[in-house]
């Protein structure tokens, strides 16, 4: 509701994207032009993607106190939107990143695919230790003093979890295996 106050305030209208395929039909075009044409064929709007970030079981303290703020925008008219929008957060310091909407979610998956490779490796890394007979425990903790590194998501463990972060591995595989480079 108070975005909404916020663009009407602006004079503005934006459409929100949810986090989808990164590879899915350009960003730049209407998401429903059919249907939204047949109720207002005069409107402008701009898609922006804002990807959240909110951990399981903390998205309150996320929100209120986010680590950045991600905005893929189309051009300077949604940026300035939603750098009003976003005014509160950076006046407090976080940090606003703001890019293209394919550059926008693919912080979302890169981010998370790179936390995925980081549980997986500490339980690859957990399997060999019990070989071994080191404790797992000491690496990670010893690993996680390299503050190239860092200590967070070092926990062997089941896996990881949530809604979104489940999917991430999946879709980081469908994008890399459609994409003319040489990812592997």
């Amino acid at each position: 509701m108070a975005i909404a106050i916020k663009l009407e305030e602006l004079g503005s209208s934006l459409t929100f994207r949810n986090f989808d395929q990164i590879d899915s039909p350009r960003w730049d075009k209407p998401l429903y032009p059919k249907d939204y044409s047949k109720v207002n064929n005069t409107a402008e709007f701009d898609v922006v993607s804002n990807p959240e970030f909110l951990r399981e079981g903390a998205a309150i303290d996320d929100f209120m106190r986010p680590d950045r703020a991600v905005v893929g925008v189309q051009n300077k008219r949604s940026a300035d939107v939603m750098a009003e929008i976003y005014r509160p957060l950076f006046l407090r310091d976080f940090p606003i990143v703001t890019t293209d909407l394919e550059s926008a979610e693919m912080i979302k998956y890169a981010a998370n695919a790179f936390l995925a490779t980081k549980i997986t490796f500490i339980n690859e890394v957990a399997s060999l230790c019990e070989k071994v007979g080191a404790d797992v425990k000491e690496v990670a903790k010893g690993m996680g003093l390299d503050m190239r590194i860092g200590n967070k998501f070092l926990h062997a463990g089941p896996g990881y979890g949530g809604r979104a972060f489940l999917k991430i591995p999946k879709r980081w595989h469908v994008l890399v295996k459609n994409m003319p480079c040489p990812c592997r």
